[in-house]
């Protein structure tokens, strides 16, 4: 936590008249802000009972840790909401001069933060407290008090400055909204100097967006042990398992192969030896849950990046192919050719996967994207690379002519540079039809990670346009930064036979091998 908040202590104490004084323990114990969160407020559960609010231990370990600027990846039902809440109503009231600001996803999900998480708690502080702060401004959706101290929930904030900013469920907003990410990012996010506090609470929405960068960055900072300056962000995680009440009896409760494989895992590469009692919890919740066990109850800190994740179209291919180890290293096999899929771009992304076949494997050894860069110099770029290039997958409108090579025609290029041409005919079918083909195949591709970085954030970022108004996916794919390596592929993929002219052993081509037993990966 920003260490000046931290260390504030109360204001002096008016003088207050009639009956409701502050108690001696209020007044002993008042510049303790964790006496005052876990002893002045309350909160309201789900079945409408008023309880005293007490931090659990997922709550009170963050607030021990926290830095200046702070990422918290979690599971679900951890209360980090309401705590947080909680905590900036507690800086205001006990600070002047202080405006704390909550970002939610949706204006109901704001709607419901602040009356129920904000001003219900307000309202239910002891007499002597309300009198000491008393709110000047009850408006939709802000609080304001008699010490120039205000908190405020809405879904965005550009100018001002900010003392405190939580963003609610920012995974979601990043998925969904990327342009409302993009002005949270360029304008809530610049409000918070250096030294005051932000705190980024969300769930995992797929590897791809701004919140999955901030958490790559907090946690490469941290594995290399660097030490975090004041506009470093600290990743908070908070796994399922930690939490004591992730647990029932076991008995009766049957564990299954399958999951009792996902336990050893666990075990033997991260340490994490789970009780029967847990297992049983796990097992139970996820008969529930599903797909979106992993998201909602990670495990591990990457594991609900990379699950199937609601309206991304192969996310749950690039699931399994990381579960079944197809993304890894797939080095490059000189004795095979190198077949490349593309995707033109005019003053816009121009994308290209590199591809090797063997038998039924589809070996997608590299990946290469440019902006505003013509096809010349990207076939220049790619040919100084130590491969024996074979056909080239490319869209319908090849013939195009690139602004960058004057009367020169895009497919006229690659035809200079000794490029066969495999050529996506303009009626092979809708953009569904072609997405159809790529998760078909999906099952033998192999994605070399590190050269294929940037590919396979392109296909973990493809997703459906999100209809704001309606709160649906529509059923087309959003045009986007990811659009293009995506595109790329699909290419490929309707052309693939005529692409790799190669035959597999059990069957005609790799698409006709779909239907039959999968091939033993010679990876």
């Amino acid at each position: 936590m920003a260490r000046a908040a931290a260390s504030a202590k109360p204001e002096a104490t008016p003088k207050t008249g009639g009956s409701k004084k502050i108690p001696e323990a209020a007044v002993k114990h008042l510049g303790d802000r964790a006496w005052r969160l876990d002893s002045l407020y309350t909160v309201e559960t789900e079945n409408g009972e008023v309880i005293p609010f007490r931090m659990n231990e997922e709550q009170r370990k963050f607030l021990d840790e926290a830095h200046n600027f702070n990422i918290i990846l979690k599971a679900r039902q951890l209360g980090f909401t309401t705590f947080i809440c909680i905590l900036m109503l507690d800086a205001c009231l006990f600070n002047s001069n202080t405006t704390c600001g909550v970002i939610a996803d949706t204006l109901p999900n704001a709607g419901k933060i602040f009356d129920k998480k904000i001003k219900a708690v307000f309202e239910r502080l002891p007499d002597w407290l309300r009198r000491m702060r008393p709110n000047t401004t009850d408006n939709a959706g802000e609080l304001a008090f008699a010490n120039n101290s205000r908190i405020w929930v809405s879904t965005s904030h550009r100018g001002g400055t900010l003392q405190w900013l939580h963003i609610s469920e920012y995974g979601k907003i990043c998925a969904k909204s990327p342009e409302k990410a993009k002005e949270i990012r360029t304008g809530a996010l610049n409000t918070v100097h250096v030294g005051n506090t932000i705190i980024v609470e969300s769930t995992a929405e797929g590897a791809d967006g701004h919140f999955f960068e901030m958490c790559e960055r907090a946690k490469a900072k941290a594995d290399a042990k660097q030490p975090l300056t004041p506009m470093d962000f600290k990743l908070h995680f908070f796994p399922w398992w930690k939490s004591p009440k992730y647990w029932i009896e076991p008995a009766g409760v049957v564990i299954a192969p399958s999951d009792e494989e996902y336990f050893a895992k666990l075990k033997a590469t991260h340490g994490i030896d789970l009780s029967p009692g847990q297992k049983a919890w796990y097992v139970k919740k996820q008969e529930d849950q599903d797909e979106e066990m992993a998201r909602e109850y990670p495990s591990t800190d990457d594991e609900p990046f990379f699950t199937a994740v609601e309206g991304a179209y192969y996310s749950k291919q690039l699931a399994v192919a990381r579960t079944e180890g197809r993304i890894g290293m797939v080095p490059h096999e000189p004795s095979l050719p190198v077949y490349t899929m593309w995707d033109f771009g005019l003053d816009d992304y121009m994308a290209c996967w590199h591809l090797q076949a063997h038998r039924l494997e589809l070996r997608l050894i590299d990946f290469d994207e440019w902006s505003n860069v013509g096809l010349e110099d990207c076939l220049l770029a790619i040919k100084r690379k130590p491969y024996i290039f074979g056909a080239a997958a490319v869209p319908h409108d090849v013939s195009v002519r690139d602004l960058v090579l004057n009367k020169q025609n895009r497919k006229e290029c690659f035809e200079n540079h000794g490029f066969k041409l495999v050529i996506a005919p303009a009626g092979a079918g809708s953009v569904d039809e072609g997405i159809g083909i790529v998760r078909r195949l999906f099952n033998r591709f192999l994605f070399d990670e590190t050269k294929c970085a940037d590919g396979l954030k392109r296909l973990a970022g493809y997703r459906k346009e999100w209809d704001k108004a309606r709160g649906v996916w529509l059923p087309k794919p959003r045009h986007d930064i990811n659009c293009h390596g995506a595109d790329a592929l699909r290419t490929g993929a309707v052309v693939i036979d005529d692409l790799t002219q190669i035959i597999g052993e059990s069957a005609a081509s790799p698409l006709d091998a779909l239907g039959g037993e999968s091939a033993q990966s010679s990876w």
